[in-house]
């Protein structure tokens, strides 16, 4: 299985995936309910407060898939200084 090394083009995807039930959601009410201002207002805010989430999230996501890279960097480097016998 091959898995690419560029995690730079899909952050945007994470944070857009989490709008994707808001705007379905947001269609379905305007769709029942009408496409008066308030109505359309709110499903704006819904779009836009999941996808300001989904960034965050992405942040957060990235930041711990780094620690625990660094984490793991160190623990690995740690047991192979101690089969070499290296001591810091």
């Amino acid at each position: 299985m091959r898995t690419t090394n560029n995690t730079n083009a899909g952050h945007f995807l994470f944070a857009l995936a989490t709008t994707v039930p808001s705007v379905f959601f947001g269609l379905t009410f305007v769709w029942l309910q009408g496409a008066s201002p308030t109505n359309v207002s709110s499903v704006f805010l819904l779009v836009l407060f999941s996808l300001v989430s989904g960034y965050f999230m992405w942040v957060w996501h990235h930041d711990q898939l780094a620690h625990q890279k660094n984490f793991h960097q160190r623990k690995n480097l740690d047991d192979m200084n101690k089969l070499n016998g290296v001591s810091r």
